[in-house]
């Protein structure tokens, strides 16, 4: 006697011996219990008629000893049929685990009149914290709640040209988010959407009034998607991107030393962060066979050439000073994060359960910024052409999904612009780095899957801004590092 359980979109029947039909499939989660006998009158039969729709509970079919090995044949097919017949994996019930990742907000405003803009008081930076949830389940759908809570270093300082000291020091984000999804056999993919929290706490400084000292808050929405993959019954590993949206204004005016409009503006923020979680509920997952609770099975064949398309967020991190013997301006504020899109091409050579190969991608990304009026009226710009990377990839596969790490080059191309009075200079920016990252893929049609990844970019590139007009010994501008979170659809090539 041997079994199968597994999830499947429509249902058929199988004929009695008084031609009656009862399920022989049945839609959501089912069961085929095949029983092997020798009929008492020594003749064979094959119950394996295939009939009209109908839905029962589970049920046992007998087969007679001598039934075809094409009748074997067709269920296996028919689990199997375009790609999204598998075993079906349990997400439901409560969940708790961790995340780290990358991220960072834009904001603006000013303090002390002109004199300080305030793009630059935050910056890019890790995260880290927990996550709790429930979900509910109904077939291949699965939706429920999640709350989060992370520790972030997004905050930084900066000193204005009246050689006034000013910082951020940013303290959590947390969120309380919807999430809906579909699962491909192990692999969830999902959109969510909630409420949005940032706190921290800003100190601004002018001459001798002494330092004053403010709550920085910011309440909005939140919207973003993902992929969870089971490894085994009980853990799952996930990678999501998160847009926070705000626009909360914080008053400035009542500090010391603060004038009339003052204020600090907490835009949007945007995050990339790879998690796993326990999952505490976990029963009715189908391995098919799998002794240690891993889920390898009914892998698709990751051989050979792929392409498509991606999009996503993320943004890079400027630094330095311009006109230091003037207005002083801090360019970290320089780039903002944003959105992107672009495409990807590659290659994947599978040997067993490993995958390993080479991608290409370039993307187009709204990364442009500026910062000012500064004290002296003048604004500094940014303006993103576009930024590809060249990677390797190495995975295991895990039922229908690939888990991978990639690593490789980067390459950021973009121009800066500086003005000092009615004389703007420009300079290109060209910057080559190191990425890596880790990524999730799973396939949701036979030649079609879906990726989400989450990248880090490390740069150290220094333009030359000598030949820009009025500059100053001691002006320069450096590109640091970046964060990528995007979501990706690949078309493989028949093999």
């Amino acid at each position: 006697m041997w079994a199968i359980k597994a999830n499947y979109v429509t249902f058929l029947h199988g004929l009695t011996e008084n031609n009656s039909f009862i399920p022989i499939l049945d839609c959501g989660e089912f069961r085929i219990q095949l029983n092997i006998h020798q009929n008492t009158d020594g003749a064979s039969s094959d119950q394996t008629n295939l009939a009209r729709n109908h839905r029962e509970p589970d049920m046992n079919i007998d087969f007679a000893k001598s039934a075809s090995i094409g009748t074997g044949v067709l269920l296996t097919g028919l689990l199997q049929a375009s790609g999204t017949a598998y075993a079906q994996t349990t997400f439901e019930g409560l969940y708790l685990g961790g995340h780290a990742g990358a991220g960072g907000p834009n904001s603006n405003g000013t303090f002390d009149g002109i004199v300080a803009p305030l793009e630059g008081i935050t910056q890019n930076g890790f995260i880290g914290g927990g996550q709790i949830g429930w979900n509910f389940q109904d077939g291949i759908w699965v939706y429920g709640i999640e709350g989060d809570l992370s520790a972030i270093d997004w905050g930084k300082g900066f000193v204005d040209e009246d050689g006034d000291s000013h910082s951020l020091d940013t303290n959590l984000f947390a969120t309380v988010r919807g999430r809906f999804g579909r699962l491909y056999d192990n692999s969830l993919i999902f959109v969510t959407g909630g409420v949005a929290f940032f706190e921290g706490e800003g100190t601004f400084d002018v001459g001798g009034a002494g330092p004053g000292f403010i709550d920085i808050t910011a309440v909005g929405g939140v919207l973003g998607a993902g992929i969870e993959t089971k490894l085994t019954e009980e853990f799952s590993v996930k990678i999501e991107g998160l847009w926070g949206i705000f626009g909360d204004s914080t008053n400035l005016d009542p500090l010391p030393d603060g004038a009339l409009g003052d204020n600090l503006t907490i835009d949007d923020a945007f995050l990339a962060r790879i998690g796993f979680n326990w999952h505490l509920n976990a029963s009715g997952t189908s391995t098919h066979g799998s002794e240690s609770g891993s889920i390898h099975e009914l892998p698709h064949d990751w051989n050979g050439l792929y392409l498509g398309a991606n999009v996503g967020i993320g943004g890079i991190g400027p630094s330095g000073v311009w006109d230091n013997a003037g207005s002083n301006a801090d360019l970290e504020g320089l780039s903002d994060n944003g959105f992107l899109g672009g495409g990807q091409v590659g290659w994947n050579v599978q040997t067993g359960d490993y995958v390993y190969g080479i991608e290409g991608d370039i993307s187009f990304a709204d990364w442009d910024g500026s910062i000012g009026p500064d004290g002296e009226g003048d604004t500094h710009t940014f303006d993103m052409n576009y930024f590809a990377t060249v990677r390797g990839r190495a995975g295991m596969v895990y039922g229908n999904s690939l888990l991978y790490g990639t690593a490789g080059v980067a390459i950021v191309d973009a121009d800066a612009t500086f003005e000092i009075g009615s004389t703007p200079g420009s300079v290109g920016i060209d910057a080559v780095g190191f990425v890596g990252g880790i990524g999730l893929e799973t396939f949701v049609q036979d030649n079609v899957s879906v990726k989400a990844e989450a990248l880090y970019m490390a740069f150290d590139e220094s333009p030359n801004l000598g030949a820009v007009p009025d500059f100053d010994p001691g002006d320069n501008l450096s590109i640091d590092d970046g964060f990528v979170f995007r979501m990706g659809i690949n078309w493989h090539t028949p093999n």
